[in-house]
């Protein structure tokens, strides 16, 4: 399959990770998202590329270095979308195999049914960190996002042993008064490795 039409790279170097992005468009339309201007939201993800094929690319990438780079996985999608979740544990699979030591990260809106999480701690040599992005935003900003199933994702995570870290994407004057920082941080601070601001 060719992501030409799409005009992106598979790959991508940023500052803090290099970013896996085998899949894109989000059945979310989060008005803040970075994929409303080229109308990757709203979509039924597209899947552009096998998951052997990804991660022999990333293994071969110049910027990639084994057991050092950071790993972002599916920043212009949710890999947990139920459209994704099975492609997901495919692509671990794969970096499984090769036997990489790299932390691995992925963010998420999205539910995670304990099947999955059970999958995903088989995968006991990787450093996984999933980022649950909780904001407390209201639905007119993050529509069709359920916040009770992040937060049961906080604490299903954190019981079966996988590295969990609370991400505000974003942090808006809608969401940053004292009162609303403190109602999230008390939910995730028992829960998340740390909190992270975007």
């Amino acid at each position: 399959m060719s992501a030409i039409k799409y005009n992106y790279d598979l790959i991508a170097y940023h500052d803090s990770w290099i970013s896996l992005d085998p899949i894109i468009g989000c059945r979310y339309n989060c008005t803040y998202c970075f994929l409303r201007v080229p109308g990757w939201t709203k979509k039924t993800p597209q899947r552009l590329f096998s998951p052997q094929y990804s991660v022999n690319k990333l293994l071969n990438h110049r910027y990639f270095v084994r057991d050092k780079t950071v790993i972002s996985l599916g920043n212009r999608t949710d890999l947990f979308l139920e459209d994704s979740i099975n492609y997901t544990i495919k692509l671990l699979e794969e970096l499984y195999k090769n036997n990489l030591r790299n932390t691995i990260c992925i963010s998420t809106k999205s539910y995670i049914p304990m099947k999955f999480i059970n999958e995903l701690k088989a995968f006991k040599n990787l450093n996984l960190i999933i980022f649950l992005s909780l904001s407390g935003l209201p639905r007119n900003i993050e529509p069709g996002i359920n916040h009770n199933h992040i937060k049961e994702n906080l604490i299903n995570l954190s019981n079966e042993g996988i590295n969990v870290i609370h991400y505000w994407r974003p942090l808006i004057p809608l969401n940053s008064s004292e009162s609303q920082l403190n109602d999230i941080l008390d939910i995730v601070s028992k829960y998340s490795k740390c909190s992270v601001i975007v």
